[in-house]
């Protein structure tokens, strides 16, 4: 059985049915015009969330971001040979000898990650740089979702990265080292808190009894999905509005997004879902982004609208829930498990 464990440290480094869940996830349209003006991380930070993946003949090197929310390889082609400082991190196609385009948006080739054997014949999709993310370090995306963008045209990416479908991630405080293991190598440290059944036949997401974040308070069902290309957590307007209002909270036209001093990640409230086992707790160290301040002095609060910001779900946990635990995230038992892992202490302080 294969075992693929592969570590981020500093800069280094569908085939299964799903049914659908009781909640269906509630969708809406992103406007582009407020997006635009919103606060986003240095794209830098999110070049500790990736995967290292060799494609071609003979295989080129490329970092990929890791995508929960589907189960696709999308890769940048070098619009260049050789390539020129424009085209950043991409994969040259006229290097391959292995490479096949199939159509405008899909091709194929030989992948290999830290496996001992390459896998042929993988159908990948070809994509344009993210207009945020920072493409002179990352070449793509991987994703380690359920679901397909290109429903009969890519390889499931499970199918080739691990024999047992199933994998676990962690990532410490500011992103400083990200740990992803595959197959039997996919585990976390310390206890299991609890494990949740996914409840989307698209999404890694979860169902909570209601949630609360100091004297916010919100009794109900919901459905919240994990996606590890955001660095917000997304909720309805009107509870962050509440929260922002209840700890005088205010929005910054400036830079797009709530702001606050940045000593009160160690003073403002913990966001508490209820769900089975639980609770799930994000602490405020996590959702305040401390790590860079702004011009300002101030720090960004991670929590953002998601009709206006969002890509689909009301509720949505970005890379803070990897950096509060260790999750596994298993595709047989369509099962996330949470651990409390000790990573984060690994990673200094930027405060």
């Amino acid at each position: 059985m294969k075992s693929i464990v592969l570590v981020a440290l500093l800069g280094l480094c569908a085939a299964f049915y799903l049914p659908d869940g009781q909640y269906p996830v509630k969708v809406h349209r992103t406007d582009p015009a407020r997006l635009s003006k919103h606060y986003h991380h240095p794209a830098h930070d999110f070049y500790f969330i990736t995967l290292e993946v060799l494609i071609g003949t003979p295989p080129q090197f490329n970092s990929y971001l890791i995508d929960t929310t589907h189960g696709d390889l999308e890769v940048r082609l070098c619009a260049h040979n050789p390539p020129t400082d424009a085209d950043y991190a991409c994969f040259n196609a006229a290097k391959s000898s292995t490479f096949k385009r199939v159509n405008d948006h899909i091709a194929r080739d030989t992948i290999q990650t830290t496996g001992p054997f390459p896998t042929p014949n993988v159908s990948f999709a070809i994509v344009s740089p993210n207009s945020y993310k920072d493409p002179s370090e990352i070449a793509g995306t991987i994703g380690l979702g359920w679901g397909s963008k290109y429903p009969g045209e890519t390889s499931f990416t499970m199918d080739y990265l691990a024999d047992r479908p199933k994998f676990s991630i962690v990532s410490g405080n500011d992103q400083c080292i990200t740990r992803v293991g595959f197959g039997i190598g996919a585990n976390c440290t310390g206890n299991q808190l609890f494990q949740l059944a996914t409840t989307s036949t698209r999404y890694w997401q979860i169902d909570f009894d209601g949630f609360g974040i100091g004297s916010v308070i919100v009794k109900g069902k919901g459905q919240a999905v994990i996606d590890t290309t955001r660095e917000y957590i997304g909720m309805p307007k009107k509870y962050l509005e509440q929260f922002a209002d209840a700890y005088q909270i205010d929005w910054s036209d400036e830079y797009g997004a709530y702001t606050v001093d940045c000593d009160r990640a160690y003073t403002l409230p913990s966001l508490k879902f209820s769900v089975d086992g639980g609770p799930l707790v994000i602490a405020a160290q996590q959702y305040v982004y401390s790590e860079k301040k702004l011009p300002n002095g101030q720090c960004v609060l991670s929590f953002e609208d998601s009709k206006a910001n969002g890509s689909g779900p009301e509720w949505y946990f970005g890379i803070q829930i990897i950096t509060e635990y260790c999750m596994i995230f298993d595709y047989e038992q369509k099962t996330m498990s949470f651990y409390k892992d000790p990573m984060a202490i690994q990673c200094p302080s930027h405060a």
